[in-house]
């Protein structure tokens, strides 16, 4: 009678136990993760494909003397990076992304922050973060004023929209509305810009 006691809360004590046949993995359902290489990373967007994977866009300094570059990353559903690159020349502020309807990645950050003539770059990826071309955007033909990017837009015909704001030093207003727009002709085009009302 002992033993069967013995047995029964034996054969009780397993099956209330969680094992990994009764538990879902938590990385199917949540996970935790870093993102990033050497130094500091600052995330600034995210996406969510429609096949569970992700991409990240942020910002990347190695050290506190080096310069600031873009990090984009991509991730699959756990979390795993697929792959992840860092691109800039001088000091670099990434501002948004978007994923276009020709399923190629958008990227527009501010490009030489530190300076006194700041301007915009327009950069587009494949999908597996492989550069395709770039542009850079500026108010005016002399490029005499700093151009900062809040984001991007894609309009229903491909092209795109630049949406941000200009510094005009010696203006009573420094700092106006701006609207620039791109041509997506297989190639980008920056077809002209629009200022709104004064900030």
């Amino acid at each position: 009678m002992i033993l069967r006691f013995y047995v029964f809360a034996f054969l009780i004590f397993v099956f209330a136990c969680d094992t990994a046949s009764n538990i879902k993995s938590p990385n199917k359902n949540y996970f935790i993760k870093y993102f990033g290489g050497d130094g500091d990373q600052r995330a600034v967007d995210l996406i969510v494909n429609t096949d569970g994977t992700f991409y990240i866009l942020g910002n990347s300094r190695t050290s506190t003397d080096s310069i600031q570059k873009v990090y984009l990353a991509h991730a699959n559903a756990q979390g795993e990076v697929i792959k992840q690159i860092t691109f800039g020349t001088v000091e670099m502020e990434a501002r948004d992304f978007i994923l276009t309807a020709d399923g190629k990645i958008a990227v527009v950050a501010n490009v030489d922050v530190k300076s006194a003539n700041v301007d915009v770059l327009l950069y587009r990826f494949t999908p597996d973060l492989a550069p395709l071309d770039n542009i850079t955007l500026y108010a005016g033909a002399s490029n005499s004023f700093s151009e900062y990017a809040n984001g991007i837009t894609e309009l229903s015909n491909g092209d795109f929209i630049m949406e941000g704001y200009q510094n005009r030093p010696g203006d009573p207003n420094p700092y106006q509305e701006l609207h620039i727009k791109i041509y997506n002709q297989g190639s980008l085009v920056m077809a002209g810009q629009g200022q709104g009302w004064q900030q």
